[in-house]
């Protein structure tokens, strides 16, 4: 029987979360940079600040997420549109960054006119959440990790994943 190989990214995740010392309530300060170091563009700018709020809600980061998002910021998400930094940081933020969660964002479309002070994002987001803790154990849903499974001879990091 082969051994399955934990990819160390989920490795360091699951270290992370283990860990009572960061805690939802401790995992708040930050350890990513608040901006790219050099965005090539506007653009780019506009769409590191997507990057960064998805983080910080994965990571519980407030610091995190008032870097990416301005005192009037709008968010819509599951029909229900979150108005202002406040609004976005108490409700939506405080409940969400107490789970495990995991999101991916795809599809971004970015409005803006060059000198102007708003602009526009779009995105596809696929979000997993999980209640604290749980975001590690393989039977937390009904369907466990079953895409687990599928992986045979996939490279993560250096190491070969065995199925």
């Amino acid at each position: 029987m082969r051994k399955r190989r934990t990819p160390a990214s989920l490795q360091r995740s699951n270290q992370r979360r283990s860990n009572p010392s960061t805690s939802s309530s401790s995992r708040r300060s930050t350890q990513w940079p608040t901006q790219s170091p050099s965005p090539a563009n506007t653009r780019d700018s506009i769409i590191d600040a997507v990057y960064r709020g998805t983080l910080a809600f994965d990571t519980g980061d407030a610091t995190l997420l008032e870097s990416a998002m301005t005192d009037d910021a709008v968010l819509e998400t599951g029909g229900t549109t979150f108005e202002g930094m406040e609004t976005i940081r108490t409700k939506l933020f405080g409940r969400i960054a107490k789970l495990d969660t995991t999101h991916f964002v795809t599809n971004m479309r970015v409005g803006f006119k060059e000198g102007e002070a708003a602009a526009s994002v779009t995105a596809g987001f696929l979000a997993q959440h999980y209640r604290e803790g749980q975001g590690v154990v393989p039977d937390a849903t009904s369907e466990g990790w079953e895409g687990w499974e599928g992986w045979e001879g996939w490279v993560v990091e250096g190491e070969a994943l065995e199925g």
